[in-house]
């Protein structure tokens, strides 16, 4: 009976620290959600980044996917080709080196070229037309003239 009074007076003496560690849990895990939130939120307000602007993660080429309460989506193709989502926790965010990408160098360089080869093609049709003008070129016949 001794035991049994023991127990019951133990089970009554710890119920208080239980309780208090359990709340003490719990309150830890609710303020990391809502901070995880407040930081998505935060991030999803800021008008620096949206989803889908172009910005460089730790050097690496990427694109906001997906801003959530949580975690925020990046799309990145890496060096051998593989196309990855990179899921990053909200209060991550503040510890990487985000740069929006504003002006793309490569994409002028490449918009030139194109320029400069319409401006070949350009000239080079004007000057085949010229030449046909002239008369100087021999009458062709073509496999896909009617007869």
């Amino acid at each position: 009976m001794d035991e049994i009074k023991l127990a019951e007076s133990l089970t009554t003496d710890m119920m208080p620290i239980v309780k208090v560690f359990m709340v003490g849990v719990i309150a830890m895990w609710v303020k990391d959600v809502i901070t995880s939130a407040a930081k998505g939120i935060a991030f999803y307000m800021n008008r620096a980044f949206g989803e889908g602007d172009r910005v460089k993660i730790d050097d690496a080429d990427a694109i906001i996917v997906k801003i959530g309460l949580t975690q925020t989506v990046f799309s990145i193709i890496k060096e051998d080709g593989d196309y990855v989502w990179r899921y990053v926790p909200n209060e991550m965010i503040s510890l990487l080196k985000l740069e929006k990408v504003i002006y793309d160098a490569e994409s002028k360089e490449n918009r030139q070229r194109i320029d400069e080869n319409a401006e070949c093609i350009s000239n080079n049709t004007e000057n085949l037309t010229d030449h046909i003008k002239d008369g100087d070129s021999k009458p062709t016949s073509s496999r896909y003239e009617h007869p």
